[in-house]
């Protein structure tokens, strides 16, 4: 159990180190945000469940912050990286047949 929970949680800190030289060498703040939330989220799954390997007893209670991590990470990316569009921009990733679907909706 120990070397399974020593791999794990080894992958999950190499994820993670990807995630941050990802978010320093993106352009731009909506390229940078695919690595703060997807890639971190996968980084902390995996260095939680190292750990909840090496310490059964708190496998709940990372159980519950890999939730936690699953819902929370990609949709508050997502929330953040709809708030950074400017108007510009907008023009370049959405249509008017978008706009329509969403005033319908």
């Amino acid at each position: 159990m120990i070397i399974i929970s020593q791999i794990l949680m080894i992958l999950g800190a190499i994820v993670l180190l990807i995630a941050g030289i990802g978010i320093l060498r993106l352009p731009t703040f909506l390229t940078r945000i695919h690595p703060a939330a997807k890639t971190t989220t996968l980084g902390i799954i995996l260095f939680f469940g190292g750990v909840a390997f090496a310490q059964p007893t708190w496998a709940g209670r990372l159980f519950v912050a890999i939730i936690l991590f699953l819902f929370t990470g990609p949709v508050s990316a997502s929330a953040l990286a709809r708030t950074a569009l400017t108007d510009a921009e907008k023009e370049k990733f959405y249509t008017k047949e978008t706009e329509q679907i969403e005033e319908e909706a």
